[in-house]
């Protein structure tokens, strides 16, 4: 049981981070075309066009958080539970890396996008 469960976990897991890659990279294409038509105009918008990148570096990062904080550390535990292998203390701290999904999330908005890195700071 543990068997197909694990199978089709890595199915699904596959399929959703392929869709991600396969749309970031379609949106990487179109971001790259529109700006070569723009400075092809005349009108080259510069500073979207950054902002648009941090923008999409920023959605592809907080994509691969979850991966990283929950998938990887979740699936190691189970295959080493499946595997009879005694994870007694890994078994206490890889939960810990769950909390830190939704701290990761913001500090990479707020490190990663300029207008929230040079925003000004209202201190009275």
């Amino acid at each position: 049981m543990v068997e197909v469960c694990s199978t089709v976990y890595g199915i699904v897991l596959a399929v959703t981070y392929g869709i991600v890659i396969y749309l970031n990279v379609r949106i990487w294409r179109r971001m790259r075309d529109s700006f070569a038509i723009a400075c092809s105009t005349g009108a080259p918008s510069t500073r979207t066009h950054v902002m648009q990148r941090q923008f999409n570096i920023v959605l592809m990062l907080q994509a691969l958080v979850p991966f990283i904080t929950e998938v990887v550390p979740g699936t190691a535990l189970a295959y080493t539970y499946a595997a009879g292998i005694s994870m007694r203390y890994a078994s206490y701290a890889i939960p810990i890396s769950y909390m830190w999904m939704p701290v990761l999330n913001p500090l990479m908005v707020m490190s990663l996008l300029k207008p929230y890195r040079t925003a000004p700071s209202y201190e009275e």
